[in-house]
């Protein structure tokens, strides 16, 4: 299956973002996310086509991100799984619907 991924680095500042489409954990997002200043990944779970939010973490913990935040949720993501996430990759969180995020 395909996978978007998209790296996205400023001119005026160097600062670095990562959006990751739906897609299980791929190689080629670790490495779009290399050192990002923010890296923006969905985690809608163990499914087809998904990655779980623990999945995340370890994808942003590889690629030495700064900051990762988590879209795309289940409906109902538990607070024991973003601690687990943090435990793996302490900067984690859930975006909120119309966050603004600056860097």
């Amino acid at each position: 299956v395909p996978v978007v991924g998209l790296r996205i680095e400023s001119r005026e500042t160097g600062g670095v973002v990562v959006y990751s489409c739906d897609t299980e954990p791929c190689d080629s997002i670790a490495e779009l996310a290399v050192e990002a200043d923010i890296l923006v990944h969905e985690a809608n779970g163990e499914q087809h086509g998904h990655t779980s939010i623990i999945a995340a973490a370890r994808i942003a913990e590889s690629a030495r991100a700064r900051e990762l935040i988590l879209v795309h949720l289940p409906p109902a993501p538990s607070a024991e799984e973003l601690e687990t996430a943090r435990e793996i990759f302490a900067r984690v969180r859930f975006a909120e619907e119309l966050d603004c995020i600056s860097f």
